[in-house]
């Protein structure tokens, strides 16, 4: 039988996922980005094109009634000709190395725990890469995104799309 195009689909569970934030990251204001101390790296050993990344989350005060509130995913190269050899972190001059969105519903109340998803691509050498992930908060001017949210990443895999 053969497989036709639309018998895969992108899987989003949390298999194979590895989490990459700290115990207790930091609550991340507006336009604000998480601390290099928030996320722990995470090694590309696969040499994966393509990945996953997972958000759990919740937020405090109200969302941005007038742009799509998202939490931006940035990365930042890590150990690069050496141990200690970093790209810059990615900061409000520094956008470099944009990586996925995670939407938020516009609709949500104030700390509504959320698990959001994003495919994202991991452009760089054939061999393995060190990552360091950061967030940005751009929920809204009134919304910050609380403490304790959690990052996993992984690969991008497929599966059969669900019978009718």
């Amino acid at each position: 039988m053969a497989i036709l195009t639309n018998d895969l689909i992108d899987k989003y569970d949390a298999a194979g996922l590895t989490k990459v934030s700290v115990a207790a990251p930091g609550a991340i204001t507006p336009l604000g980005f998480s601390l290099e101390a928030d996320v722990n790296d995470w090694q590309n050993s696969e040499n994966l094109r393509e990945a996953r990344a997972m958000l759990v989350m919740q937020f405090t005060g109200s969302l941005s009634s007038t742009e799509p509130p998202v939490v931006n995913l940035y990365r930042q190269a890590r150990n690069i000709n050496g141990a200690g050899n970093h790209a810059p972190a990615p900061s409000a001059s520094f956008l470099d190395r944009f990586s996925a969105t995670f939407r938020v519903p516009q609709n949500l109340a104030a700390s509504t725990l959320i698990q959001t998803w994003d495919a994202l691509e991991l452009l760089g050498p054939l061999e393995d890469q060190t990552w360091r992930f950061y967030l940005r908060n751009v929920l809204g001017a009134g919304a910050t995104l609380a403490a304790n949210w959690e990052l996993y990443i992984g690969p991008a895999t497929v599966g059969p799309k669900p019978a009718a």
